[in-house]
């Protein structure tokens, strides 16, 4: 086993399970060590770890591997009903319809193919068997992104939509928030911890599922999620320009941006109202907080724009703190 790990062979990765090791070598090959039940011995696969078909990423359960390789086919082992044993979808994994991802709960995986449909296999219970949403996972409605808790799925669809399936109590069951999750109002991404979801809407707005003591409830702090901005935000400087977003909002339905100066034009203005320095907030607002108009440079650290001691690459919040951007 040494002369595996001595790096004659570099390993650029390595996985593990809760009793079991993996390494995934630059060649493609793949070296495993520990409880041999547990993904620890890889024997009944070796001709599939040994490089000759290279594997690119390696991911894993708590009992059991999965080997995604260079033609996207997978290869799995380790203990059978924890993901080891992938018998039952064998002609979903050999290539044939590529697997882009494989992401995994704590006893079942979840393969996203090219096509954005998505195969599953494990302990059924906690994820590997997605038959009751089979018409959601087929690629229909393309899946761009899996999700898991321990032992739950949640698959995020390119409309915006999010399907759950798995353990019920530990976000599986997402049928308490299934109007929020229906695509009206985009998901753009998904987190989780070890027993709940969490959505982040395209507005801003995060809405929550699964095991209330773990995050799955979030009544209590449902104001701050709604999609407004909150205080600390908006005394911040989002685009570095000088000027706190909650004094963009006077003329931006959202703060000025990086990003919408990279398209080379200002987000939001008004006709009649003077912007003379083209970046997307009037003068009048501008003036009211240095010279007019201000801008700031974040390009240059030294730049002091408004004049008041601080360099631009300095956040400069109306409670009069001067905070380095990180």
């Amino acid at each position: 086993m040494s002369d595996k790990l001595d790096g004659s062979n570099p390993v650029v990765k390595v996985d593990s399970t809760d009793r079991g090791f993996a390494a995934l070598h630059s060649d493609g090959s793949v070296t495993t060590w520990g409880d041999g039940s547990d993904g620890g011995d890889s024997s009944s696969v070796s001709d599939m770890l040994d490089g000759s078909k290279p594997v690119v990423k390696l991911d894993s359960t708590g009992y059991a591997f999965a080997a995604l390789h260079s033609d996207g086919s997978v290869t799995t082992w380790g203990f059978n009903s924890g993901g080891g044993d992938s018998s039952s979808v064998s002609d979903m994994l050999d290539g044939s319809k590529p697997v882009v991802k494989v992401d995994s709960t704590r006893y079942a995986f979840a393969a996203l193919h090219s096509d954005g449909s998505v195969t599953t296999w494990g302990d059924e219970r906690y994820g590997g068997d997605s038959s009751s949403v089979s018409d959601k996972l087929d690629g229909s409605k393309p899946v761009v992104k899996v999700d898991s808790t321990s032992y739950a799925f949640a698959a995020l669809h390119s409309d915006g939509s999010v399907t759950t399936w798995g353990h019920s109590s530990y976000g599986g069951d997402s049928s308490s928030v299934s109007d929020k999750l229906d695509g009206s109002k985009s998901v753009v991404k998904v987190d989780s911890t070890g027993y709940a979801f969490a959505a982040l809407h395209s507005d801003g707005s995060v809405t929550t599922w699964g095991y209330g003591t773990f995050g799955g409830d979030s009544t209590s702090v449902n104001a701050k999620l709604t999609g407004t901005l909150s205080d600390y935000y908006d005394y911040h400087d989002t685009d570095r320009d000088g000027i706190p977003n909650i004094d963009e909002l006077g003329t931006c339905s959202v703060p000025y941006s990086i990003a919408s100066e990279d398209l080379g034009h200002p987000p939001c203005q008004s006709a009649g109202e003077p912007d003379s320095d083209g970046d997307g907030v009037w003068d009048n607002v501008e003036g009211t907080n240095g010279s007019n108009p201000l801008k700031a440079s974040y390009q240059d650290s030294n730049n002091d724009a408004n004049g008041d001691g601080s360099p631009d690459s300095w956040i400069l919040p109306d409670d009069g703190l001067n905070v380095p951007i990180l």
